[in-house]
């Protein structure tokens, strides 16, 4: 009866990990400026191509 609750709560080691500082977070990555470059251009031409794709449907109207 004396062991009655041993089985309950966390495991020691689980209390001991929660007790340690945190690890610094890493820092964010930073993609490479032509990355940067050519997604800026793919979304400009699906600007155009989207503009253009109205032009043909409503002609007269853009």
């Amino acid at each position: 009866m004396a062991n009655k609750g041993v089985g309950r709560g966390l495991p020691k080691k689980a209390t001991v990990d929660q007790s340690r500082p945190k690890d610094p977070m890493p820092k964010p990555c930073n993609p490479d400026p032509i990355c940067w470059a050519l997604i800026e251009s793919f979304h400009i031409q699906q600007i155009k191509e989207r503009a253009d794709i109205d032009r043909n449907r409503y002609p007269g109207t853009i």
